[in-house]
């Protein structure tokens, strides 16, 4: 959520020129208390300026953040400023019942609300009872060097396979090492780059326990630089998640003209098509995931038609310039009838 609203950010201002950003933090990783100081902060900078503010851009997650950010979108309201919430969260579903009223209740209040796919969007219309003319679509996008073509084919050089993301159950992590060590002795020879936070020390044991520590090594974390780079250098991306959105880490893959195994969780299925731009498995399937990356280990060609493919798709629908567009369109639509043709003046 916090790279997307960089990269919301950074594309308001290609769309509306004389527009500024008012940036403002809800939490940090500190304690709770300066979290709450944090927002009351946040709120604070609402009031001053909400003679200024065009209009508030709510990015809501999980848990806190749903809870810090209905706050400010109730607020919002009761200034009567314009309200875009942006729902990122993929867990808000297994709410219990009293909880999901009182996030409806936020979520009908909002100007517009915006969501990753089609999923989500009958989510909050069916549940949360968010008037259909509300509900917008806007897939992500990020901002690559894509290269102009890519060429794949095998050589001397291992092939690498590339798992970006936190360690852990949720992104599918021990389904990737069980299918690695499942992979046939005569695939091509390759290697698996780990890159990402979690109890590495553990993954490491257990990729012992399998057979293929001297195959496998384990970054930890990586900033946004270290990632694209990583991303750009292999040949595989692989994201076997149980529970997912759209994660930026696949588009940036298809930008970079890396193919991707991942699974068809969230609305990555209303995006990607398998076996055109992207190859998928059932999240769990141990069996049809080392199936799928056989399958591009030794095939050259089939790597080389994703990438193609992927890259044309990241052109059309997840570069930043057409994330700006429609970003424009929705706080357009908005926006008070008088103030729709004037841009001038800030975003929160």
């Amino acid at each position: 959520m916090g790279r997307v609203k960089d990269y919301i950010i950074e594309a308001a201002p290609s769309a509306w020129p004389d527009l500024r950003t008012l940036h403002l933090v809800t939490r940090d990783e500190s304690t709770k208390l300066q979290s709450l100081f944090l927002l009351l902060k946040a709120l604070g900078t609402i009031f001053r300026h909400r003679r200024e503010i065009l209009l508030v851009h709510v990015n809501i997650g999980d848990k806190g953040s749903a809870a810090r950010k209905s706050v400010v979108t109730l607020f919002s309201r009761l200034l009567r400023l314009p309200t875009v919430l942006h729902l990122h969260a993929v867990e808000l579903e297994q709410m219990p019942g009293p909880a999901l009223a009182l996030l409806g209740f936020v979520f009908r209040s909002a100007t517009a609300v915006v969501v990753l796919g089609e999923r989500y969007r009958r989510w909050v219309i069916d549940r949360l009872g968010v008037k259909p003319e509300r509900a917008k679509i806007l897939w992500n996008g990020v901002p690559v060097a894509t290269p102009p073509h890519r060429l794949h084919a095998n050589g001397t050089k291992p092939l690498d396979i590339l798992f970006l993301g936190s360690l852990g159950q949720r992104k599918g992590t021990h389904d990737l090492l069980a299918a690695l060590a499942q992979l046939p002795a005569d695939v091509p020879d390759w290697r698996m780059t780990f890159a990402g936070p979690g109890d590495i020390a553990m993954f490491e044991a257990k990729a012992a326990d399998l057979g293929i520590a001297d195959r496998c090594r384990f970054t930890g974390w990586l900033d946004q630089a270290g990632s694209r780079e990583v991303t750009a250098t292999s040949d595989i991306m692989v994201l076997p998640s149980y529970h997912e959105g759209l994660p930026l880490v696949i588009l940036e893959a298809l930008g970079l003209g890396t193919p991707v195994v991942t699974t068809p969780v969230g609305v990555i299925p209303e995006v990607l098509t398998d076996g055109q731009d992207v190859l998928f498995c059932q999240p769990g399937d141990v069996s049809a995931l080392a199936g799928r990356i056989a399958a591009l280990l030794r095939e050259p060609a089939l790597r080389q038609s994703l990438s193609d493919n992927g890259l044309a798709l990241y052109h059309r629908r997840f570069s930043l310039q057409s994330f700006s567009a429609s970003l424009s369109d929705i706080w357009q639509a908005s926006l008070p009838a008088g103030a729709q043709r004037s841009v001038g003046g800030q975003v929160a």
